[in-house]
């Protein structure tokens, strides 16, 4: 399910560089900065967040941390955007929408893989894991799922719906780290990953953060935007003057 979700990721990425006139033989290495740095980043925060399983999850293919494979994958990808020169601003909006589903696709891996899964619960979809990581005899919640859907609907608001809207290039992207965060935010109500301050877990603290780094950005670019609309006003208003 991953190798799909990387692989779906990856051509909804083409679909996107190509649809906003970008090289797309630039998405192949894209791809591949995205899957080294993303496996990686995940299993050093496994790593970190889990010391005592340190030998053990290198050895397999369990023990990864979506908030660190976001951070590995994307300095993976900004660096090779920046070293072949691709607009930064155009290339993260194209790479946005297959974030989404790619991540979708990996919640639902972690739901086959039994891991990842909430706290106990007496709703009627509720699941029970007696193999999963680790095993529970007990009904919980199969928040791998609530987050799949969720990551399914922000990929299909970004396309129809952000994309229509914005203007500047690098919105798309701050969009989906708004919405992104917040839906891990909320999930994790449902899960039983331990409080460390004000009763919120590591995983909603950096969902803060992800979503005050999307609000920054969607300000900045605004910002941006205003300042080069004054300087062209400014070039025209000398001519605007020898014309009348």
């Amino acid at each position: 399910m991953m190798a799909l979700g990387f692989f779906a990721a990856g051509a909804l990425t083409a679909w996107g560089f190509h649809r906003r006139g970008l090289s797309t033989d630039t998405v192949y290495v894209v791809l591949i900065a995205a899957v080294v740095g993303g496996l990686v980043g995940a299993k050093l925060n496994y790593i970190i967040i889990e010391p005592e399983f340190r030998l053990e999850s290198l050895l397999n293919g369990r023990g990864f941390v979506w908030y660190g494979g976001f951070v590995g994958g994307t300095a993976g990808v900004v660096t090779v955007l920046l070293v072949t020169h691709a607009p930064l601003g155009p290339a993260v909006d194209a790479i946005a929408p297959g974030l989404a589903v790619g991540y979708g696709l990996g919640r639902i891996g972690c739901f086959l893989n039994g891991c990842c899964y909430g706290g106990a619960s007496g709703l009627p979809w509720a699941v029970a894991f007696p193999l999963g990581s680790p095993p529970t005899n007990l009904l919980v919640h199969p928040t791998q799922l609530y987050e799949s859907l969720a990551s399914f609907g922000i990929a299909a608001v970004l396309v129809f719906v952000v994309h229509s809207q914005v203007q500047r290039a690098g919105s798309l992207f701050a969009w989906y780290m708004i919405m992104a965060g917040v839906e891990r935010f909320l999930v994790e109500f449902l899960r039983n990953n331990e409080r460390l301050w004000a009763g919120l877990t590591l995983q909603q603290l950096v969902s803060v953060g992800l979503v005050l780094a999307g609000i920054v950005l969607l300000m900045r670019l605004r910002v941006v935007s205003v300042d080069l609309q004054r300087v062209a006003l400014d070039e025209d208003l000398p001519q605007c003057g020898k014309r009348s």
